[in-house]
């Protein structure tokens, strides 16, 4: 089985400025303000009261520095703080201004005054440009980049292009709000594209694997935080890197903002070939709008939030069309009668030869021409010319020669109508006692146009592409002692899509299909029809789509970490629990599909090369079709578990040396569907006709293997109770950590050492479904002897009827005598390897500067 789990080993370097924070946060939106405490003469002072304010809100964090002499104040929303520091016998200390951004580590070192604490030593100065607190590589868009970088769509995720390790992808045109895939679509650190944990808050953000699932208004965002090598044993579940988007919180202040973006099509250049073709400006138009409102929690005369209660809502709205003209070839009027003698005089390659005129000719098959290239009427299928009265248009541009590209399209592009809902509750319920809880709700309506206009377009315009996101979170953060912190979150994401197929409810009778085909087929849909090359303007155009397919993805995560400061290390404990769920319909073609080819009205003989063009569009006109099929699909249920164990131990060895000892375990279940309509293994046991095949060898033996060497094993096996599993996973899956930082004494604290090695997994999800047995496909049976003679036609394209899936009844029965392909269960431990050298440098004032190499294997 091929290798669908991914690990790393991480090996970094790097050298930066002074390092005293001994603590690193990970799976965190929040930072941590830590140093020293030393009295006049240097020595360690413990027992000094230290306090946090935070100068939006007035969020008071309270700690205490142990008998070291450390402090550390965790859990920290990004924002700017004032720490006070107090000690009986000293003068109160005050430092104002110092940042605090997402899961960075600010060093604040404090030296004491003698006094009494009446007085007080105020200190304004910004915080440390670098992060030197541990062995994570990282780097934050900050509120100010956020505020004033032109972004194209808005989108926060776009933020993340900027930071040094990451490879934009290739197309970035499409990131507007409701575009999941490609802002998402990052390489980090050289690991592969999307393979990265994407987070809101620092909860899970992802769906369906490297897509992301929300995108909060630019407006909400505080900071958006990139790590390329994140070294903390709490991290996980990626192998790449992790995008962590910030948001604002509401302040004592009110703040609110309104925009509107608005690109109109009459301030738009024409399309060129909109204009080649003299169509003239076509609708074409990108509106963007919204607002957003932060501040406290106000009830006049009933409840004053200043310092307690804040909030935060903001809406967004798009609509969109793209102007996308497209060239298509379509059948000409003479052509449309069975007339292809245009063709002619441009070669003879363009024959067409007709079916009804085979014989054997030793293996193959020979035919003779239609006169002058002309199919008689007679001859033509009749639910060929209702797909070309009801769907097709005539030529309406002269295209080449020999007729393709001759019906241009104006506008064929996608209609998009977005919503977009984000609020957040911020409560200070004590100085110990810190909650929030946040919802995310958008919605997108998305439509197409027709290739081929006409009667298609108001066809195209009732289907499309619906999504729906949910997303709820509630963070809690409890002091049970100065040095005792417990942050617990649970989260809750949920994306809803369906691909409405724009004709579903199709009568596929008034077409001539049979009535026995409408009553089998598993949704009633326009049958899709490919004549030619589909997927390309060069042969005729083919119409329909796949069946109507919903999915569902749902994911729930548990969060918690107890962090304890003791003496000189910081520990921390913790857990990350999740279950992502996954409900979808693969419907494929219930209705039908049929392609078009020139197998039957090639020649003179069958094994002749086909024409440019026209002998595929004679097989359609013929309703003769060389493949195709009709499905009949069952959805899957899916489930799977990811949970996770780990500690940390970040040790302050000395004050210019910090070690980050680290340990993590992960377990990921095994997919299970809850139905059981799955796969899951081959089993080597006799077959339920080894009997009967034992017996008919006997008496037909072959001298190259004996009777008593003869044995029929082998069948499927199907999910049930106490075998669930689609395959296996590893209990062993232990990830170790290490980091260092060492500040050279000679450098007087102007330059850090740091480096680390860590093992990471990637994430399996909700990996493959079984679903044979219960996915079921009849294919289209075009001849039995070599395009001879037809075994069916477009007007009875399943003269025997539809086969229905088997399911698991049968057992190992199911099957037998044919070719089946299932994924193989066993334990899944493949591994990569990854590696950093970073250097940086804080070389003057607010100047930085930053050299890496990044590696991946």
């Amino acid at each position: 089985m091929s290798a669908v789990r991914f690990g790393k080993l991480i090996l970094l370097g790097s050298i930066t400025a002074w390092l005293i924070g001994p603590v690193s946060w990970s799976q965190e939106f929040r930072g941590t303000i830590t140093g020293t405490i030393t009295d006049p003469q240097g020595a360690l002072t413990p027992q000094a009261a230290v306090r946090a304010d935070e100068a939006n809100t007035g969020s008071r964090f309270t700690t205490s520095s142990n008998a070291e002499g450390l402090y550390t104040v965790p859990f920290l929303p990004p924002g700017v703080y004032r720490v006070t520091v107090e000690k009986t016998g000293f003068k109160r200390y005050v430092r104002e201004g110092i940042e605090v951004t997402a899961g960075r580590t600010v060093a604040i070192n404090v030296r004491l005054e003698l006094g009494n604490t009446t007085e007080a030593v105020t200190v304004t100065g910004e915080a440390p440009l670098v992060q030197a607190s541990d062995a994570n590589v990282d780097q934050i868009v900050s509120t100010h980049e956020v505020d004033n970088l032109m972004l194209n769509g808005r989108v926060p995720m776009a933020l993340a292009w900027t930071a040094y390790g990451v490879a934009a992808p290739q197309n970035t045109q499409l990131d507007r709000p409701f575009d999941n895939s490609t802002p998402a679509g990052i390489s980090i650190g050289g690991a592969p594209s999307g393979a990265n944990e994407l987070e809101l808050n620092g909860v899970p953000n992802n769906q369906s694997g490297s897509s992301l699932a929300y995108n909060p208004p630019l407006d909400t965002v505080e900071e958006v935080q990139v790590q390329t090598l994140p070294i903390d044993a709490a991290n996980g579940h990626a192998s790449g890197g992790t995008v962590n988007v910030v948001l604002k919180s509401g302040t004592n202040i009110f703040h609110g903002s309104l925009y509107e973006y608005n690109r109109i099509s009459t301030l738009t250049a024409i399309n060129f070939f909109n204009n080649l073709q003299g169509v003239g400006r076509q609708p074409s138009y990108f509106n963007q709008w919204g607002g957003m409102f932060n501040g406290p929690l106000i009830f006049p005369k009933i409840f004053n939030g200043r310092n307690k209660a804040f909030i935060l809502f903001a809406y967004e709205g798009v609509k969109d069309r793209l102007d996308e003209p497209v060239y298509s070839t379509v059948f000409t009027a003479p052509e449309r009668t069975g007339d292809f003698s245009a063709l002619l005089p441009l070669g003879s390659t363009y024959t067409i030869y007709d079916p009804g005129t085979g014989v054997v000719s030793g293996s193959t098959v020979a035919r003779t021409p239609f006169p002058n290239n002309v199919i008689p009427t007679s001859r033509l299928n009749p639910v060929a010319l209702a797909y070309l009265k009801n769907f097709y248009p005539l030529p309406n541009t002269t295209g080449t020669a020999n007729g393709q590209n001759n019906f241009f399209a104006p506008a064929n592009g996608e209609a998009n109508f977005f919503n977009n809902i984000l609020s957040r509750l911020d409560l200070n319920l004590s100085d110990r006692h810190k909650i929030y809880f946040m919802g995310r709700h958008n919605t997108r309506d998305g439509s197409g146009q027709s290739a081929l206009g006409g009667p298609l377009t108001q066809l195209y315009s009732q289907g499309g592409s619906y999504r729906i996101n949910f997303g709820a979170t509630v963070d809690d953060v409890y002091s049970f002692s100065p040095t005792t912190v417990l942050n617990t979150r649970l989260n809750w994401t949920d994306y809803y899509q369906i691909t409405a197929n724009y004709s579903v409810g199709y009568d596929i009778t008034t077409l001539g299909f049979p009535q026995a085909l409408k009553n089998e087929a598993a949704q009633a849909v326009l049958p899709q029809v490919n004549i030619g090359a589909y997927t390309t303007n060069n042969n005729y155009s083919g119409l329909g789509v796949s069946g109507q397919g919903p999915s569902r993805w749902d994911v729930y995560q548990l969060f918690s970490s107890l962090t304890k400061v003791s003496g000189r290390h910081t520990l921390s404990f913790g857990a990350d629990l999740r279950q992502t769920r996954l409900t979808a319909l693969s419907a494929g073609y219930p209705s039908g599909t049929y392609t078009f080819s020139t197998n039957w009205t090639r020649g003179p003989l069958a094994t002749a090369s086909g024409a440019p063009i026209g002998q595929e569009g004679a097989s359609f006109l013929l309703g003769l079709p060389t493949s195709g099929g009709i499905d009949v699909n069952s959805p899957s249920t899916l489930r799977a578990g990811y949970y996770a164990l780990f500690a940390q131990d970040n040790f302050h060895v000395s004050s210019n040396l910090t070690l980050n000892l680290g340990l993590r375990w992960e377990k990921e279940t095994p997919t299970t569907d809850v139905y059981n309509r799955t796969v899951n293994g081959f089993s080597n046991a006799a077959s339920p006709i080894a009997a009967a095949a034992l017996a008919a060898y006997a008496q037909h033996p072959i001298a190259q293997l004996p009777v008593g060497q003869f044995q029929v094993n082998g069948g499927l096996l199907f999910a049930g109770p106490g075998n669930r599993e689609l395959y296996q996973t590893s209990n062993r899956h232990f990830a170790p950590r290490f980091g260092v930082a060492w500040t050279p004494p000679l450098m007087h604290r102007s330059l850090v050492v740091r480096g680390g090695v860590g093992l990471m997994y990637a994430p399996l999800g909700n990996t493959g479904n079984n679903l044979t047995g219960f996915n079921q496909n009849t294919p289209f049976n075009p001849t039995n002897n070599n395009y001879l003679t037809p075994a069916a036609t477009l007007s009875n394209p399943f003269p025997s009827g539809i086969q229905y899936p088997a399911g698991a009844a049968n057992g190992m029965s199911t099957y037998l005598g044919q070719s089946v392909s299932f994924y193989n269960p066993q334990e899944l431990e493949p591994y990569s390897i990854r590696w950093d050298f970073d250097i940086q440098k804080e070389v003057i004032k607010n100047l930085l500067v930053q050299v890496g190499y990044i590696g991946n294997h």
